[in-house]
């Protein structure tokens, strides 16, 4: 049935508007409703509805029940509501708001911003440089081609850039972090993350400590030349390339958990032909530049920051405090 503007219908119905632009509410029901060519407004409110955006810029609500959108082409907007949605942007610049519920959205081609809302949701980027934003609870964020942006926000969330140069933020929880191909830049942030680097020249901070012994953030930056980032309870591992490994002296890093072990941080692989290593400390708790020194136990070196001890290099035995670089940084609560 074709539609004009503001027709409200009770029931199952198959709605689709003019080639203006229309505002359809297809009320109670399951509805499938198609807003055709035009900027069109198209509300599923109640049911488990199906809404297509078709051409021009369109705003599409599922409103309660399971829903499945697609926006077509144009700039369109998608609101999931309440239930577990299928939202799909299709062409051009896309918003997708999941909303509560389940929910998986799907960017497709453009510039796209999808926003998971509540519920463990399932965010696909698609094409184009994409934000991805998996709000509360555990979800999963594919960044997909181009240069993306994923925040996992709260709760245990897997984020995987995929192709592109792309940015990942743990958010809160312990979270799963791999940047895939292109230079990427991982940031675990609270909680004990899994951090992978993946193909290129990758940026890894481990985020806030661990609080337990040996108990922290894994970073492995993969293949290419890595920066790794680790505080106490974190351990690196930086593949193969020339990488960096800074570790984070800070004052505000307990020495010890509540069991009265060492909190160190821990480097698997270091080579001093072709790695290189640095103390970063905070200038607020050493005025002066602290010193460093080292002791071998086996094939292990120790490192301590004056009387500290804050890490271990594995399979070390000839590191000596010429190949270890002390240098002030102030932003030691990054990532």
């Amino acid at each position: 049935m074709t539609v004009d503007d503001n027709i409200a219908t009770e029931g199952d119905d198959d709605l689709t508007g003019t080639g203006g632009a229309d505002v359809i509410h297809g009320l109670s029901g399951d509805d499938i409703i198609d807003g055709f060519s035009g900027n069109d407004m198209l509300f599923g409110q109640g049911g488990n509805d199906i809404l297509f955006g078709s051409g021009g810029d369109d705003e599409l609500d599922g409103g309660s029940g399971a829903d499945i959108l697609s926006g077509g082409s144009g700039a369109d907007t998608l609101i999931g509501g309440l239930g577990n949605d299928d939202l799909s942007g299709g062409a051009n610049d896309d918003v997708l708001q999941g909303g509560v519920g389940f929910d998986t959205l799907t960017g497709d081609t453009g510039t796209d911003i999808l926003f998971g809302g509540n519920g463990n949701d399932i965010l696909d980027g698609g094409n184009g440089n994409d934000t991805l934003f998996g709000g509360n609870q555990s979800d999963d964020l594919f960044g997909g081609l181009g240069d993306d942006i994923l925040d996992g926000g709260q709760g245990s969330d897997f984020l995987l850039g995929e192709d592109g140069n792309d940015i990942l933020f743990g958010g809160q929880s312990g979270d799963h972090l791999d940047g895939g191909t292109g230079d990427d830049v991982l940031f675990g942030g609270l909680g004990n993350d899994t951090l992978l680097g993946g193909s290129g020249n990758d940026i890894l901070y481990g985020g806030l400590a661990g609080t337990v012994a040996g108990v922290g953030d894994h970073l492995d930056g993969g293949q290419g030349n890595d920066i790794l980032v680790l505080r106490r309870s974190d351990d690196g591992t930086g593949g193969t390339g020339l990488d960096e490994f800074h570790i984070q002296a800070s004052a505000s890093d307990p020495l010890v958990d509540t069991s009265g072990n060492e909190r160190l941080a821990e480097i698997m692989d270091f080579n001093g032909a072709e790695d290189t290593l640095t103390i970063d400390y905070d200038p607020l708790d050493y005025p002066v530049a602290p010193t460093v020194s080292v002791s071998i136990t086996g094939t292990d070196a120790n490192i301590f920051v004056g009387l500290e001890w804050i890490a271990v290099v594995h399979n070390a035995p000839g590191l000596t405090t010429a190949d270890i670089t002390v240098a002030p940084n102030y932003d030691l609560d990054q990532g």
